[in-house]
């Protein structure tokens, strides 16, 4: 059987009872949410520059080693940076959320006196609109302070790259920009108008991307040879990538100590035998004194287990190992077989697959030369001449 929707506000004439707009907070509140069809990852945001003189917006706020950066330039970057903007995503979705939603949106539609349902669907959009212009005007300091600041390190990322005759030509943007609009499953002139229809322009896009690929050769040109990544680093990386519990690739040297509760258990020995395994433990220095400790203790047993993955283990003993460090003895654990203690006498790394070694190495190298980045630009940063204009 087909069920009609009962979650749209129903239509109230003037002449109707105010109190019949909604049936309850709680309904409007999943009807507002329900009924509108909101994108968190393309707000369209409106950030118009108040305009206190003729030009206001064309005025240089910033020079950046002479070359201006104009208040039209910050806004518009403010525009593209708000889209999907998790902040903003985040504090409508809570908005939107909220127990209050229906309550007060009931309070706005009856204020306005819808005539028809289409008066509440357009209300229901006008309130929205108001929740994320709120949002909006409460984050748009901080927005605007990120904005400039990306436009100033962008100046000096330019200036540097021009000075190494690094240019990006027309066709290699488009190129990267086609990509960018085919992963949105668009053409570049769909992609365009789609970011016209959210309050940005493809220029702005255009000019933060001409920064990033002159910056990136830029760096690459000049970091690649102090780049050098071993085999040790690929080796260390993938050893901490699978060092969770949850892999059990983890190979470690391992040998144990076993403290027997002989009779009958009773929470006093099994008190006293807990006791007995940290006292234990805290007389522990290394692997090699693991047979003389369990001699000091009656009824213990001592095993040199060798090297074993850690997925061979069961739980709490595992993850109590994974997190324990070389020459190091984990606290004592009760099993089966009694309370055990572990000595973690050494790992050996987990090599991968060739594919999981280049995928490796390439992040090392990104780290790397996104290091060498933010120190360069640091540099650059400090030797501008930047000026802030009233």
């Amino acid at each position: 059987m087909t069920r009609t929707s009962t979650c749209a506000v129903p239509p109230v004439p003037l002449a109707r009872p105010r109190a019949r707009l909604v049936a309850s907070s709680a309904t409007a509140g999943a009807c507002l949410v329900a009924a509108l069809t909101i994108s968190f990852t393309t707000l369209s945001v409106g950030l118009n520059a108040p305009v206190h003189a003729a030009g206001y917006v064309h005025r240089a706020i910033v020079r950046v080693n002479d070359q201006p950066i104009t208040q039209l330039q910050v806004n518009a970057r403010m525009k593209l940076m708000m889209l999907g903007n998790r902040e903003v995503v985040t504090r409508m979705r809570s908005a939107l959320r909220s127990k209050s939603i229906g309550k007060r949106f009931r309070a706005y539609a009856i204020a306005r006196k819808p005539r028809s349902q289409a008066d509440v669907e357009r209300l229901k959009k006008q309130f929205v609109a108001g929740i994320r212009r709120r949002i909006e005007r409460q984050v748009l300091p901080t927005m605007r302070k990120r904005a400039l600041d990306e436009l100033i390190n962008e100046r000096l990322q330019i200036q540097a790259a021009r000075r190494r005759n690094i240019v990006i030509g027309k066709t290699e943007l488009d190129r990267v920009l086609t990509t960018v609009a085919k992963r949105n499953k668009m053409t570049l002139p769909q992609f365009a108008k789609h970011l016209r229809k959210l309050g940005t322009h493809i220029s702005t896009m255009r000019s933060r991307m001409k920064a990033s690929l002159a910056w990136s050769k830029l760096i690459r040109g000049r970091f690649s040879r102090l780049v050098d990544v071993s085999q040790r680093d690929i080796d260390d990386l993938i050893a901490t990538e699978n060092s969770g519990a949850s892999t059990g690739a983890a190979q470690i040297k391992l040998q144990r100590i076993t403290l027997k509760i002989p009779g009958q258990v009773s929470p006093q020995r099994l008190t006293a035998r807990m006791a007995e395994g940290e006292r234990l433990r805290q007389r522990f220095r290394d692997c090699k004194t693991m047979p003389a400790l369990a001699k000091r203790i009656a009824n213990a047993s001592y095993e040199n287990l060798g090297t074993r993955g850690a997925n061979t283990l069961s739980e709490p003993s595992r993850s109590i190992v994974l997190s324990t460090a070389d020459q190091q003895m984990t606290p004592p654990v009760l099993s089966g077989r009694g309370v055990e203690l572990y000595a973690v006498c050494g790992r050996s790394k987990l090599k991968g697959t060739p594919k999981m070694r280049e995928a490796a190495r390439r992040k090392v190298r990104q780290k790397r030369f996104a290091l060498h980045a933010r120190r360069h630009l640091q540099n650059l940063r400090q030797a501008a001449y930047i000026q802030y204009l009233r």
